[in-house]
């Protein structure tokens, strides 16, 4: 079954240069793609979406954390989880494995379509707005990390969902039972990791606005709720230099692993 990718607007997006279709990339995945046949079953749900997202990596103790850690005290709390990332050695590409609530192994394979490079998002916050599309699927295969490099990453996550709706944003009750159909997911995670299995766990925090709905919307999503939750909320001080996806911070743990 062909994977649907969405083209970038034109003018607007800059393709990602080493992005390839994640499903006839080079890298063995092996086990972890399994050919989708054209009856697939409903009940197997599959889920490709795509989104726009801006995130900053932190290591612990950053004095910026002070406040976000505030602001984030009276926010959904995510059950705690552990994602498995196979290191691709790419920062376009990334692959997880998770273990949902009803028991069940999904891989999601992440791959980015495009960016448009650092941008001030507000007042006093530059950070990389990147393109992703995302194609999520459950896996037979009990053991995922057969082959290749993986790393475990252990996460504690603090949510804020905000709605769009005619152009203006609003914070969504915690107890809202149903997601809105536009809008943005703002996130506080704590992050812990080993480098290798004789290290100590190492500490780091994301901070993460990932935006969802309508394509041709998401840009105006993204910028509302920064300027919503930056400049009136939090108040931060970021800069491009911190500001990356999951693959691309992966890549710097694993150059620390060298040092």
């Amino acid at each position: 079954m062909a994977i649907p990718v969405a083209a970038p607007a034109a003018g607007v997006w800059r393709a990602a240069g080493r992005c390839r279709h994640p499903l006839t990339d080079a890298i063995p995945l092996g086990h972890l793609v399994t050919p989708v046949p054209a009856a697939y079953p409903a009940a197997m749900s599959i889920a490709l979406h795509e989104t726009l997202e801006v995130r900053w990596f932190l290591p612990d103790g950053h004095p910026c954390l002070a406040r976000a850690q505030e602001w984030f005290v009276s926010a959904k709390r995510d059950r705690n989880r552990t994602d498995d990332y196979l290191l691709t050695g790419r920062d376009d590409l990334g692959i997880k494995a998770r273990v949902a609530e009803d028991g069940s192994l999904r891989v999601e394979t992440k791959y980015l379509a495009g960016s448009l490079g650092a941008m001030q998002v507000a007042a006093g916050a530059v950070g990389k707005l990147e393109r992703w599309m995302k194609l999520s699927l459950p896996v037979g295969d009990p053991k995922p990390k057969k082959e290749g490099s993986w790393r475990s990453v252990e996460k504690e996550r603090r949510l804020r969902t905000f709605e769009f709706q005619q152009g203006v944003v609003a914070e969504v009750p915690i107890d809202a039972q149903l997601r809105p159909e536009a809008g943005c997911g703002v996130e506080l995670t704590r992050l812990r990791y080993r480098l290798d299995a004789a290290s100590e766990l190492s500490v780091a925090w994301t901070l993460g606005f990932e935006a969802f709905g309508r394509e041709v919307a998401l840009l105006q999503v993204l910028l509302a709720t920064c300027s919503a939750a930056l400049a009136e909320h939090l108040r931060l001080e970021l800069d491009a230099s911190c500001s990356m996806g999951y693959p691309a911070w992966l890549l710097t743990t694993a150059r620390d692993r060298r040092r």
